[in-house]
């Protein structure tokens, strides 16, 4: 790993930037330039159809976010619709992260143009993804990861396992109960589907952030290659975007997930993790919690379609809290009862 790597630099060595000459280098092949985005464009090609995935490339809307993707997807993809491909090192004022909240220009356009089909979202350093529908209806990586399954094990009949964060929704379960497939739930972070990618047949490796794989590919996360399996999954379907989606929810029942952060300084934030370390939440509001489970986090159920978790940040003065429900609707009141249960604190 990366400390292994660390440890085998000297803390001796002095760097003089002046005394470096690079032509020289470049001349002795001490140092040789790389075409890697060449090589992963070759890459793709031999993976997928192009020649049909681009006949719809007409009615895709891709985001770049300004991220490093914006020069691969349209050379894919000559012929979509492209959003932010320029460079820009503030981002024009928005966090590269691909939720619905950051992604207006892409649903824009989709509400405004009729002829588009879709919308891909690819964060900032081109390895999360996200998708609109037609209209502008917001595809979030919950929704994303069920359709990868679907495409993988039902529409190719693959099999394999499938390897999902802790605060995905349960529907993963579900689905994949349907199509014969075990699944296996590990802490946030792609760190630990990556180790389960490496040792044992994963079908599909996803987390809640966006961040996802598939067999076939290299156990890492990346937008781009997530994006075309599902568009050539729509060329040989047949089916628009919205007939596979109803397809899934008809297998796993209607769900939305939602997520919060809540600003809390660090004194009460760590009475609130004593109070879900030590006997739980019983109740938030007129919620009433009738089972909890604790892995990487906190997650109280108030039926077997509806919890919340609720989470530290390592990072940030913030709890994170996730909430999963039949209806968008539903989400957000179970996030309203639990953030005023925990502000009381």
């Amino acid at each position: 790993d990366l400390k292994n790597i660390e440890d085998l630099i000297s803390t001796d060595n002095v760097l003089d930037l002046d005394l470096l000459k690079w032509d020289q280098y470049i001349e002795q092949e001490l140092i040789r330039y790389a075409d890697l985005e060449a090589g992963y464009r070759a890459h793709i090609r031999e993976n997928f159809d192009l020649d049909m995935i681009g006949k719809s490339g007409g009615r895709i809307a891709f985001d770049a976010m300004f991220g490093s993707g914006q020069k691969v997807f349209p050379k894919i993809i000559p012929d979509a619709v492209c959003l932010n491909c320029e460079e820009d090192p503030t981002f024009a004022g928005t966090p590269p992260e691909p939720l619905q909240k950051n992604l207006g220009d892409l649903l824009d356009v989709l509400k405004k143009n009729r002829k588009l089909d879709m919308g891909i979202a690819i964060d900032g350093d081109g390895d999360r993804i996200a998708m609109a529908g037609k209209g502008g209806n917001y595809i979030d990586s919950h929704m994303i990861i069920l359709i990868l399954i679907h495409c993988l094990a039902g529409f190719r009949k693959q099999k394999g396992l499938v390897v999902t964060g802790y605060s995905s929704t349960l529907k993963v379960e579900k689905l994949s109960a349907h199509y014969g497939l075990d699944v296996v739930r590990v802490p946030i972070g792609f760190k630990d589907i990556c180790r389960r990618m490496l040792h044992e047949d994963v079908l599909v490796g996803g987390e809640e952030s966006g961040g996802i794989s598939i067999a076939g590919y290299i156990p890492e996360r990346d937008g781009i290659w997530m994006a075309l399996t599902i568009l050539q999954y729509v060329e040989e379907s047949g089916k628009s975007l919205e007939e596979i989606i109803a397809g899934i929810i008809k297998i796993t029942g209607p769900f939305a997930c939602r997520r919060r952060d809540i600003n809390i300084p660090r004194e009460k934030r760590t009475k609130i993790m004593e109070i879900c370390s030590g006997d739980g939440f019983q109740s938030f509001g007129e919620l009433h919690v009738v089972r909890h489970e604790f892995m990487d986090g906190f997650k109280f159920f108030f039926s077997e379609e509806e919890w919340v978790m609720i989470r530290s940040s390592g990072t940030e003065p913030i709890l994170r809290t996730y909430a999963e429900a039949p209806s968008p609707e539903k989400a957000e009141d179970i996030l309203d009862l639990v953030q005023k249960t925990l502000l009381k604190i």
